[in-house]
């Protein structure tokens, strides 16, 4: 056999072995890669810096009333009167930034008030005043669980800051615009007794508690 035979053959050996190793070879599988959530930014000093002259422009554009309301002219609503068909004033309640800046409202807190009637002609209000005023600030798509009290006052802000944004100056007064903007900003009722879950209204919060406690007819039987 010439010696271009011997090397093909072998060249044919080890090119058969190869592949044989190759189909034999366990199939390598790749291992999913682990994605970390990431943390949220801490707050910097440029943030905290920020937040303190948001701080100070909303007190100094604030007035020291309890509330602010759209006056409801020709029999309509106040914006005030239609988030009490939402919810209570004292139910837990989720509400949310919709806007790409911060911002934030003023309010005073109704356990600092004290109201003294010494005569049918005297009525003193105590801890109403811009000493006694408190912020909020709420950062781009930041959301938070409050009061429904102090929920009136920060949709009431968002609501005007969103009328002027949408530059249509009839968003105040059409409900269609308040209904798109509650889609937006308002996140239900809070019940921390299921679960940590929303809710949407008053009474799915109360099923949801008599669910949890054992109360409803499920429950009982």
């Amino acid at each position: 056999m010439s010696n271009n035979s011997q090397k093909t053959t072998k060249a044919e050996t080890t090119v058969e072995k190869s592949t044989e190793t190759a189909q034999n070879a366990p199939e390598r599988v790749e291992k999913p890669k682990t994605v970390s959530k990431p943390k949220p930014a801490p707050k910097t000093a440029q943030n905290e810096a920020d937040d303190a002259v948001l701080r100070e422009q909303l007190l100094s554009g604030s007035s020291p009333e309890l509330n602010n309301s759209n006056g409801g002219a020709g029999g309509r609503m106040t914006i005030d009167e239609i988030l009490h068909t939402y919810f209570a004033p004292t139910d837990l309640v989720r509400i949310k930034n919709p806007f790409d800046f911060n911002t934030g409202w003023v309010y005073s807190d109704p356990k600092d008030i004290r109201v003294e009637q010494p005569s049918a002609e005297t009525r003193r209000v105590y801890g109403v005043g811009r000493e006694f005023q408190k912020t909020r600030i709420l950062h781009a798509g930041e959301s938070v669980v409050l009061q429904g009290w102090e929920a009136y006052i920060g949709l009431t802000r968002f609501f005007k800051q969103w009328a002027q944004i949408t530059r249509d100056p009839q968003a105040m007064n059409n409900m269609v615009y308040f209904r798109e903007f509650m889609t937006k900003v308002y996140d239900g009722i809070y019940d921390p007794n299921a679960s940590n879950k929303v809710v949407e209204t008053d009474e799915d919060a109360r099923a949801a508690l008599e669910n949890d406690l054992g109360l409803t007819d499920g429950g009982n039987a």
